[in-house]
């Protein structure tokens, strides 16, 4: 079954088993011996690519189990739903970023890179956004403006985008997302 899937899903399903096993594994009190042996065997030495693991901000900044073993394992993070639309721009022409300058804080402070998680999605998209109104250019204007903005105030700190997430469904026919609808096909380039 996992030569099914695609190969960012194994190395994400890895990432995630390595980090739930290490919080389980360990019998002892995180503060002992197990911070010792997490010291030793730091997962993104093995690799000659970056290794990077998908973090929660609630949990990044209120467990310090989950948080060492982010420093210590990883050196790259993907804010898991920081930087949706949902979260960036929740009314239009509002753009927040508090919570995801939080955490590219948190990455540049024990030298991780940042991946950028996602620009455009079919889910956790704002109210006002799924329900926009306007003409084909006036939401390629829109997205436009999402885009830049959210990619231009992380310039120089983030280095890859998701920058549209899922467009394709599991049989590689394009999804008839918003973008889609409201753009045609060609809202991909």
């Amino acid at each position: 079954m996992l030569n099914k899937w695609p190969r960012p899903r194994i190395i994400n399903f890895i990432a995630f088993l390595f980090v739930f096993l290490c919080l389980s594994g360990c019998k002892k009190p995180i503060e002992s011996d197990c911070n010792a042996d997490l010291d030793h065997n730091q997962l993104h030495t093995k690799a000659s690519f970056p290794i990077g693991v998908a973090i929660k901000h609630f949990h990044l900044f209120n467990t310090p189990e989950y948080q060492n073993i982010v420093i210590k394992q990883f050196n790259q993070v993907t804010p898991s739903n920081e930087l949706k639309p949902v979260n960036t721009q929740p009314y239009e022409g509002v753009f927040t970023f508090t919570s995801a300058d939080q955490m590219v804080a948190f990455a540049e402070n024990n030298n991780q890179q940042i991946h950028g998680h996602t620009l455009l999605w079919h889910n956790q998209i704002p109210f006002w956004m799924e329900h926009y109104q306007g003409s084909r250019e006036d939401w390629i204007a829109m997205m436009k403006t999402h885009i830049q903005t959210v990619v231009g105030h992380y310039k120089g700190k983030i280095k890859a985008w998701d920058v549209i997430n899922e467009g394709f469904l599991s049989n590689g026919t394009l999804r008839n997302s918003i973008w889609k609808q409201n753009i045609g096909p060609e809202y991909l380039e």
